[in-house]
């Protein structure tokens, strides 16, 4: 009896082996497979030389630069976008303009793209370390070089060319498009909130910068991944002043031990299940095809950087004086500034704010596939998965109530070397061949999204 007992124990752990093992098998990912795309049919020269213009505009600690605004930029070197009769160029504030393309079907809700044409200084210490100079707009060996060339202004000029190439075609979309430009700071972004409350905008897909395409990953993967982010982290703000330098360290030590449970990550990372399957290499793929069987295990070794930022609590420290701290941490949604009332006993005074508490965009539906499909058809051995920016990017809290479906991503790949560069804002340069993918990338989802 006890044999056969052994025997039918042993047939059953087979059968339930033969499910995990056709269930690894078996799965597949959701990722788009679309047609190679059209050749464009726009010229990367003309485009690379109005990005280098765009980056030698006005510095305060650059005074012999061009002194433009950004609306005085966009009327000399694109007129035909600001005069044309189906156009309308909305000034916002200093260097905050809103580009509207009329569309022809009012019924549309119209698209929003959101750009950087404004950042911050760089220090005048780390100047030497820039090949040409932030401000340069050079060109030289196959790059071009300057503040803002690997995000946001290339972004800018990027829409904009492709705007001006169909604009010249005597194209009139169905839907319309708002091209908002304007600085990396929360009261622009604040501005531009207000704006579209007045006017009482929605819209149907709205696509911000701050994400691009990874070369390496931790997670056993040889293709190049895309992180599409449909989300970002709440950020906390903390000033603290004390003068005695005990208390402020304990102050800091305060922060540093609080532990939070953060729904946001671990709901993204749920959902990269649908769009990995025969890319992962077997023993990962065994246990996230059978995790229904073997337990969730999303938050273990399989390494969430860089498509999601591992949870850490260490408070960032951007400024350090004697008697003050001012730093930045990410935070968990539902928690705020009040909770932290034990911080008071060890400061004279303390002032927090909290920003970028925002939903999550969906992982799946006609925007996240939409995106999917051009990433895809432009860098076809790319995996697009969603991901989780590890902080705010000013704009997406403020602008969010307007559009449920707020993505970022950039459509430049940088590898180790190109990616430092960007960490540390220094050295910027953008590759013209990096540059023409993201004007064919922009080309395509405008003639799908307005046409």
């Amino acid at each position: 009896m006890r044999k056969l007992l052994l025997l039918l124990l042993a047939f059953l752990a087979s059968i339930f082996l033969l499910i995990l093992l056709f269930n690894t098998l078996s799965w597949r990912s959701m990722q788009a497979y679309p047609p190679a795309p059209e050749k464009a049919s726009f010229s990367v020269k003309k485009g690379a030389k109005r990005l280098r213009l765009a980056i030698k505009r006005p510095s305060p600690k650059q005074q012999q630069l061009d002194s433009l605004s950004w609306e005085g930029f966009l009327r000399r070197y694109y007129p035909s976008l600001v005069q044309h009769p189906n156009t309308e160029l909305i000034v916002l504030g200093e260097n905050l303009t809103l580009l509207h393309w009329k569309g022809r079907d009012l019924r549309l809700l119209p698209f929003l793209a959101v750009t950087y044409i404004q950042f911050k200084e760089p220090e005048l210490d780390n100047l030497p370390a820039w090949t040409h100079g932030p401000y340069s707009g050079e060109q030289q060996d196959a790059f071009v070089w300057g503040l803002g060339s690997q995000r946001g202004m290339a972004n800018a000029i990027a829409f904009l060319e492709v705007f001006q190439q169909k604009l010249a075609k005597n194209s009139w979309p169905e839907r319309s498009f708002y091209l908002l430009m304007g600085p990396k700071d929360r009261a622009s972004a604040d501005r531009a909130a207000r704006y579209f409350k007045r006017k009482n905008l929605r819209f149907e897909l709205a696509l911000g910068p701050e994400s691009d395409i990874y070369t390496e990953n931790e997670l056993g993967l040889t293709a190049p991944i895309a992180a599409l982010a449909i989300g970002e982290v709440q950020t906390l703000e903390t000033k603290i002043w004390q003068q005695e330098e005990d208390q402020l360290k304990a102050a800091l030590n305060y922060l540093e031990e609080q532990t939070y449970s953060w729904s946001q990550e671990q709901a993204a990372y749920q959902a990269i299940y649908p769009y990995l399957g025969p890319e992962l290499p077997f023993f990962k793929r065994f246990l996230w095809a059978n995790r229904s069987y073997l337990g969730d295990w999303s938050n273990s070794s399989l390494g969430q950087a860089p498509i999601l930022a591992a949870w850490k609590n260490t408070p960032l420290i951007k400024e350090e004086k004697e008697g003050y701290l001012r730093l930045e941490q990410a935070l968990a949604p539902h928690y705020t500034a009040q909770s932290f009332t034990e911080l008071a006993t060890y400061a004279d005074s303390i002032q927090q704010k909290s920003w970028g508490d925002s939903l999550l965009s969906p992982s799946e539906g006609f925007a996240y596939e939409l995106l999917q499909t051009h990433i895809r058809q432009i860098f076809p051995e790319t995996l697009v998965l969603p991901t989780v920016l590890p902080k705010t990017t000013c704009y997406r809290a403020a602008l969010q109530p307007y559009c449920q479906q707020y993505y970022h991503f950039s459509p430049w790949r940088f590898d180790a070397v190109e990616r430092l560069r960007l960490e540390q804002r220094e050295d910027e340069r953008l590759g013209l061949d990096n540059f023409a993918r993201g004007l064919q990338f922009y080309e395509q989802l405008l003639e799908s999204l307005l046409f």
